[in-house]
């Protein structure tokens, strides 16, 4: 996230959205996975494709599957105080590491959504692009209102309030620890 915002990749048209080089992606991905990032020769299309598919390989979705279920009770919610209540409720209640992660995340998505008027990826394209990552369904079926609902909700929370720019640390490194049977990430 931080490379992308020193590229100002949020001014990029097509942001998240057009493709990167798919050698430099995966020699990004490789130089995180050995604790070495580098950037070399790279743009904001692939940093951002790199982030996209760091995020959906890694063995668990950054909202823990036993999480999911608050954030789906507050977008069943009608009245807007109520859900965006209910949606910080979600948050807070995440183990730290997923929810510095996702703060992290959103803020800089909220900055991407600021300036969709020259990237033309406002907080809904944004959702549609991260819902399925974030709140990634480990379930083997597939359920095509529920991905739309956590477009929603991701775009939701691109719009909310919840984190600020201020109340996020900067973090160097992000990556998942451990094997497929843990749900520990790890803010290195």
């Amino acid at each position: 996230v931080n490379r992308l915002h020193e590229l100002g990749a949020h001014n990029l048209q097509g942001i998240f959205r057009m493709s990167g080089n798919i050698a430099r992606i995966d020699s990004i991905i490789d130089s995180f996975r050995l604790d070495d990032p580098d950037f070399t020769g790279s743009n904001g299309h692939d940093v951002a494709n790199a982030l996209k598919k760091y995020m959906r390989e890694a063995p668990h979705p950054l909202i823990p599957v036993s999480f999911q279920s608050l954030f789906m009770t507050a977008h069943e919610q009608s009245e807007e105080p109520l859900r965006t209540i209910l949606l910080k409720e979600a948050v807070d209640s995440l183990p730290p590491d997923p929810q510095q992660i996702l703060g992290r995340l959103l803020v800089y998505l909220r900055q991407v959504d600021a300036n969709s008027s020259v990237n033309l990826m406002d907080a809904d394209n944004l959702g549609i692009v991260f819902g399925p990552t974030v709140f990634r369904d480990t379930s083997s079926e597939a359920d095509v209102q529920k991905f739309r609902n956590y477009n929603t909700i991701m775009a939701n929370l691109i719009k909310s309030d919840i984190f600020t720019k201020d109340a996020q640390p900067t973090l160097r490194l992000i990556r998942p620890m451990g094997g497929e049977e843990e749900e520990e990430w790890c803010c290195g």
